[in-house]
């Protein structure tokens, strides 16, 4: 740009703004020169606007073309992703729903033979304790019921595993009844629990929603948290059914999350997933130290 206060260009001032432009040549002598040459700037913006409208149509029309080619493939793309997604949650469903038939068939075959054998064995050997007490074998009868009270911990326990393996029908025999079954091994390990479950019409879907949800936090308080208490709280409200569990336990950073998933640990994350597709959500609020707080809401139809 020329320095139009310069005395030498005191007659270009007129033009407000120049261009200087400089090119090295040689004459037909041999002698090398320098071409100066000004031009205004306002020719130069418009040649560069006439550049610009000359180019444009077709940069315009190429880019048209390549939207149109790109689209459709784009489109194409995003179908095929979104069937392999429902294929992988129906192939998701299909294994979990063969794998609690086969823990129900493994549940009934325990009840039918183990359970049922360990069972009459502990009433035998409790009989043979009191006959031997009153012949006053003293020892034979302590030694003899303890066995048979170590039988049926054992029964209990196998009850308590086939319950855990093969959950109950939820709808048959009601969510308060069947989720005092999942909190009912934390009692036993010395947890107290507190279990509110309040009276609604709800689909079976999001009962087993709800019972699942329990299950597996229970599980992973019973695994991880080193809690003294539980708080498990199910109410409705404008058509929703909401579930909180609460623990006082050891808590943890959520965003542990991620890389338990990642370690093959799915059970939280794919609540998550279950209660999105239900129209709901799952909440985890958790600090080291200062417990857990799970929340489900999901649609009780």
């Amino acid at each position: 740009m020329s320095n139009l206060k310069e005395p030498e260009n005191l007659l270009e001032r007129p033009y407000h703004k120049l261009l200087e432009v400089y090119d090295s040549m040689q004459t037909t002598g041999g002698t090398p020169v320098l071409f100066e040459a000004y031009k205004r700037f306002s020719s130069v913006t418009a040649q560069s606007r006439r550049t610009i409208s000359s180019v444009a149509p077709a940069f315009l029309a190429g880019l048209g073309l390549l939207l149109l080619i790109q689209i459709p493939m784009a489109w194409s793309m995003a179908r095929r992703l979104e069937r392999g997604r429902h294929h992988e949650k129906r192939l998701l469903k299909r294994a979990i729903e063969s794998g609690a038939i086969e823990r129900r068939h493994i549940a009934a075959d325990l009840h039918d033979g183990v359970v049922q054998s360990l069972a009459g064995n502990a009433l035998s050997l409790a009989a043979a304790a009191r006959e031997a007490d009153r012949a006053g074998l003293k020892t034979v009868s302590s030694t003899v019921g303890t066995a048979a009270s170590e039988i049926r911990q054992t029964v209990r326990e196998l009850r308590n595993v086939m319950v855990a393996i093969a959950p109950p029908r939820v709808h048959e025999t009601g969510l308060a009844t069947a989720l005092e079954d999942v909190v009912s091994p934390l009692q036993r390990t010395g947890v107290s629990t507190t279990l509110r479950v309040e009276r609604m019409a709800i689909s079976r879907n999001a009962e087993a929603l709800v019972y699942r949800a329990v299950q597996e936090a229970v599980r992973n308080i019973a695994r991880h948290a080193r809690a003294s208490h539980v708080d498990v709280t199910v109410d409705g409200t404008e058509g929703r059914i909401r579930l909180v569990v609460e623990d006082d336990g050891i808590g943890f950073v959520p965003d542990e999350t991620g890389r338990r998933r990642r370690n093959g640990h799915m059970g939280i994350p794919l609540l998550a997933e279950l209660a999105e597709e239900a129209g709901g959500r799952l909440d985890i609020q958790s600090r080291p130290g200062e417990g857990t707080r799970i929340m489900l809401e999901v649609p009780v139809q």
